[in-house]
């Protein structure tokens, strides 16, 4: 981006009801939608577990099991 060029910021409306929106945007079937939606919602929640572990019991990240259980959930 040259000096001159002021950096827009297209993300400044992005909330979590936005991305969920937009992920249901690219679904061509009411399945898909289905099961966008509910990866969807397990993936934002197992973070949000794991943010939370991190927070109140000084848990450390750890990918591999934040995945796991991500997938076991869903």
């Amino acid at each position: 981006m040259g000096p001159n060029r002021k950096c827009t910021n297209h993300f400044r409306y992005i909330n979590l009801e936005g991305h969920l929106r937009q992920m249901l945007g690219v679904s061509r079937s009411k399945t898909e939608r289905d099961i966008v939606q509910v990866l969807w919602c397990s993936i934002i929640f197992g973070i949000w577990k794991r943010r939370n572990m991190i927070i109140f019991y000084n848990a450390h990240m750890d990918t591999i099991a934040l995945v796991e259980a991500i997938k076991y959930q869903a």
